[in-house]
């Protein structure tokens, strides 16, 4: 009886043994890991000392209840890339013919605000919309040439890309000027 009592006993003090030995190497470590691993990860929360209590508190860092928030806005990735201009109000649609041909990724760069720029001067504002017609693209060794309809009008933009010159070109067609080229008004851009 002697010797069940001190098995039990022994086992009893292994197992607090290895508890111990648990919550003192691993357990405590994977909390200050934890702790540590959301530290290097931007700082998602960090702790805060009450003065009134002497308390640590955890905050989390995008919890703006209680904040004054700023005024100013951020920048976004679309105004970075455009060089900070965020005045660009208008966009092509069926772009594949356009994404797969030669145009230099520089001319495709000014396209949107030189195009913008055109339609204004032209009388044609409030354009937000040019769907390419996969039709008309045509690509050759001296240029690129392809029509866009242009929301709300029967007139067409045509755009030319001249590859010797490194210029963008820009054409009003009416509807039955459509594949004659357009000479009534034309804008041009060169590249630097």
């Amino acid at each position: 009886m002697r010797s069940g009592k001190q098995l039990i006993v022994l086992a009893f003090s292994v197992a607090a043994i290895v508890l111990g030995v648990y919550m003192t190497f691993f357990a405590g470590n994977t909390s200050q890991d934890h702790d540590a691993g959301v530290e290097e990860s931007g700082n998602m929360e960090q702790e805060i000392s009450t003065e009134g209590s002497g308390q640590m508190e955890r905050t989390d860092d995008y919890d703006y209840a209680g904040k004054q928030l700023p005024i100013v806005e951020n920048e976004t990735a679309v105004e970075s890339y455009n060089n900070g201009k965020t005045e660009i109000d208008i966009y092509f649609s069926n772009t594949e013919r356009l994404d797969q041909g030669k145009m230099p990724m520089a001319a495709q760069a000014v396209l949107c605000e030189d195009v913008q720029k055109y339609l204004k001067h032209s009388g044609y504002a409030d354009v937000t919309e040019l769907y390419i017609n996969d039709e008309s693209y045509q690509e050759d060794a001296e240029k690129i040439t392809f029509v866009c309809f242009m929301d709300g009008y029967e007139e067409m933009l045509q755009i030319e890309y001249w590859f010797e010159e490194q210029t963008l070109k820009y054409f009003i067609l009416n509807s039955d000027e459509y594949g004659a080229g357009g000479t009534d008004a034309e804008g041009a851009h060169t590249e630097e």
